[in-house]
């Protein structure tokens, strides 16, 4: 599972590239910066989802 959760860490920081390319107002400084927020928003998500639970599991 290492290698697939690699593979969505480069492929979230490609689609924040891509926004940044798309948006004015969003700026992504390198393949690196991109990568950091991929780390955060995938950090952010899954402290979000450890909080918030699934409710089909109980």
């Amino acid at each position: 599972m290492v290698t697939f959760g690699l593979f969505l860490l480069v492929v979230n920081a490609a689609v924040i590239g891509l926004v940044g390319w798309l948006l004015n107002g969003f700026v992504v400084n390198g393949f690196w910066a991109g990568i950091g927020a991929a780390v955060v928003t995938g950090l952010v998500s899954w402290i979000a989802g450890s909080l918030v639970g699934d409710k089909a599991a109980t």
